[in-house]
């Protein structure tokens, strides 16, 4: 079986919890909190296997949503043992109208380290957050193997502290427009976790049946090529865990609930992606359900 192991730095896995407490969040009021000294709120991620890194950065205002185009009188910087790199804001309009302020800057963190980043205001009102990275892992694919409409293929993340969302991404071939298909299949529930190991075991024959579904083609006359196949993951640190281990939006919505911020809100982690492709056999594929010749 033919493999190959890359790092993405795609970001949108990772963001997804980010997104979801921004976008349940955005009307939340949050007047409480304008009581303290507290000045801003940071979202985002560190990212070991990146030469770019971006955190948003909110003022803690009457409402989260910050609408004001003109750039934010903030000084962000990412500090470690090497050092201090400091980021560039950047304004940001996004799908809904609202706008953004996600500071940027080339730098790299190293895996196993601990960062901190500093948002402080010209009068000396600082946000901080400690940001650790998590250990580099490795991941492994195994071989294809079973019989006609049942063939899997283990794997396994070997020295992860947690991983987030695994999935496998299948890119299809047909004969009916639109011709090509990128369909990802989420394993996050199918995870066994012994110690620093995560296994999951992919069944290749069931995910065509998803295949069939998402895309409308119709088994036994429309062929399905598979033309590459990748699992992916999102490799972090504990931090990333919520209290009680429940990602529910209207909980962590709630100031504070879900926050590795000092004197502020919001959340920071570190995390990076892995991912490995590969292309079975054409004969196993078809005993999956490909069309592979």
């Amino acid at each position: 079986m033919r493999r190959t192991c890359t790092r993405s730095n795609g970001s949108f896995l990772a963001m997804g919890l980010l997104l979801i407490l921004l976008a349940a969040g955005c009307e939340e009021a949050v007047a409480p909190v304008l009581e303290g000294e507290r000045p801003f709120s940071l979202y985002g991620y560190l990212d070991p296997g990146a030469d770019q890194q971006a955190i948003r950065v909110f003022p803690i205002e009457q409402l989260l949503a910050h609408t004001d185009p003109a750039p934010l009188d903030a000084t962000v910087q990412i500090s470690g043992p090497s050092g201090s790199t400091l980021l560039r804001d950047s304004v940001v309009t996004f799908w809904d109208g609202s706008v953004g302020h996600v500071y940027h800057g080339p730098f790299r963190p190293a895996f196993g380290t601990t960062y901190v980043v500093r948002a402080e205001e010209p009068e000396g009102r600082a946000t901080t957050v400690s940001v650790r990275m998590p250990q580099r892992a490795s991941l492994t694919l195994g071989d294809v193997e079973g019989v006609l409409g049942n063939v899997f293929f283990p794997v396994e993340f070997t020295g992860a502290e947690q991983v987030l969302r695994p999935r496998v991404i299948y890119s299809v071939e047909s004969t009916r427009a639109p011709f090509k298909w990128t369909i990802p299949v989420v394993y996050s529930n199918f995870v066994v976790r012994s110690g620093d190991r995560w296994r999951v075991l992919v069944n290749m024959s069931r995910d065509i049946g998803v295949i069939f579904s998402v895309t409308g083609l119709q088994p036994g006359t429309d062929p399905v090529i598979l033309t590459d196949l990748s699992v992916e993951a999102f490799i972090t640190t504990t931090e990333w865990t919520p209290p009680g281990g429940d990602y529910d939006p209207e909980l962590l919505v709630q100031p504070g609930t879900f926050s590795n911020v000092e004197n502020g809100f919001g959340f920071v982690g570190g995390g990076y992606f892995e991912t490995a492709h590969t292309l079975p056999p054409a004969e196993t594929l078809r005993l999956a359900g490909f069309s592979n010749q």
